[in-house]
């Protein structure tokens, strides 16, 4: 409906002239080449809704032969509608957190997989936050997301690798026992796939039981913790990226 509404409002040069007074400018238009458009544009709408509203129930829009046509009717419809601008504003909180996500792994210095992994992590929770209110909305979106995550990024390498970064994986067993159970798992199929020695798995095990438990006599000591505490404090402070 969004992009209905745009192609109608931008295929007719005095609607589009009426528009951008009401709305003080432009709507940021659809795009193929880059992820982030269809975002900006249903953002780009929300923001500017009331004046789009004014478009619609002007004496500019009454007196004009598009109000008379099923198209442009339609698109009054649309701009009108409670339920619209409601679904509109659910898709953002949906996708924000995502795009942000996005952004950092598309960014100019590529970023380690165990990088995403907490940056998607950071983001499923935020969209939890924000759709709690709506959780048959929240269910489907989730849905979307684990099948997608499942079938392109969900790598035991990856759980492995962020399992042995203490400087993320402490933070994330403070916040999600269940996440970091799950880390250790993917770091035991990697460990027993790459390690074929009995004796060599047992001793690797052991030592990512310490690890993990910041036990033994490396992991315990406080110099280990400390240090471990520094690199959390420098990763948590790293700017994050603005939503647009």
């Amino acid at each position: 409906m969004a992009k209905k509404l745009s192609r109608f409002l931008y295929k007719h040069g005095r609607l589009l002239e009426f528009m951008r007074k009401k709305i003080d400018g432009d709507l940021v238009r659809p795009a193929v080449t880059r992820f982030a458009t269809s975002y900006l544009t249903l953002a780009s709408m929300f923001q500017k809704r009331q004046g789009l509203k004014a478009l619609f129930v002007s004496p500019q829009w009454s007196s004009s032969a598009w109000s008379k046509s099923a198209e442009g009717q339609q698109c009054e419809r649309i701009v009108l509608s409670a339920p619209f601008w409601s679904k509109v504003q659910n898709c953002l909180k949906a996708s924000q957190p995502l795009l942000i996500a996005l952004r950092i792994a598309d960014g100019d210095e590529t970023p380690a997989a165990p990088e995403i992994m907490v940056a998607m992590e950071v983001a499923k929770s935020t969209i939890k936050e924000d759709l709690r209110a709506n959780n048959t909305l929240l269910k489907q979106v989730m849905d979307c997301y684990d099948r997608r995550w499942e079938n392109q990024m969900e790598q035991k390498l990856y759980g492995a690798a962020l399992f042995l970064n203490p400087g993320k994986f402490f933070a994330i067993r403070e916040k999600d026992r269940r996440q970091a159970t799950r880390l250790r798992s993917m770091f035991n199929d990697v460990l027993w796939k790459m390690v074929s020695d009995d004796d060599e798995q047992c001793k690797i095990s052991k030592q990512a039981d310490d690890y993990e438990r910041s036990e033994g006599d490396c992991f315990s000591k406080p110099m280990a913790i400390r240090e471990r505490e520094i690199t959390r404090i420098l990763v948590s402070s790293l700017p994050s990226i603005p939503a647009s």
